[in-house]
């Protein structure tokens, strides 16, 4: 018996054309929005699938409603109590029991992905007992109630917060290298992510 021949138009196969499911331009667009905010394309996968099945796994996350200040001048309240409770993609977390969401006001920090309004994620952590990472991206407060993110910066005496935007030069924040519950600047969380609004409260297609 002779040998079937591919044929037909091109992208077919022995007769079969090979084609793609066409979805609907809005599923299509988010689907692309949403596999832009993974590293990992597995995880986007199983966040698209989890979403189209209704089930995506979500984690309650607290937000805070005090803005995080990138940007000198612009202040952010850091002795509220009021928060609300919103529904994050888990697999944007790390150590999701220890986070929290804020909100980012000001321009210093936009040459690292941070611009005005973006919604983070930031992991708390107790500056008593834990040291942020050289170079890591944190949250402070500094002059006794403005709340800050910039990065953090080891020095020989002394730490320094600095800013991250090339149009705009910003002083650096000088802090004690000795960290104690009377210092007058402290970090108190360290950034993780930046978090796109439409996927806030995300529940499906």
């Amino acid at each position: 018996m002779a040998d079937r021949k591919r044929k037909g138009r091109p992208g077919t196969w022995e007769g079969f054309e090979i084609t793609r499911p066409r979805l609907p331009l809005k599923i299509a667009a988010e689907i692309d929005k949403i596999r832009d905010q993974f590293d990992d394309p597995e995880d986007a996968l199983e966040f698209i699938l989890g979403s189209l099945d209704r089930k995506p796994k979500m984690q309650r996350l607290k937000f805070y409603d005090f803005r995080v200040s990138a940007t000198p001048g612009i202040t952010g309240q850091s002795e509220t109590g009021s928060y609300e409770e919103r529904d994050v993609p888990l697999l944007f977390l790390k150590n999701p029991e220890k986070c929290f969401l804020a909100r980012v006001a000001g321009d210093s920090m936009k040459d690292a992905g941070i611009t005005n309004g973006a919604f983070i994620v930031v992991e708390a952590m107790n500056p008593l007992f834990q040291a942020p990472p050289n170079h890591s991206i944190v949250t402070a407060v500094v002059e006794g109630d403005q709340v800050v993110i910039k990065r953090y910066q080891q020095r020989q005496n002394h730490h320094e917060l600095l800013s991250e935007n090339s149009k705009r030069k910003y002083p650096p924040i000088l802090i004690s290298s000795e960290m104690s519950e009377h210092q007058s600047a402290y970090i108190f969380g360290i950034y993780q992510r930046v978090i796109p609004e439409s996927l806030i409260d995300y529940v499906s297609f």
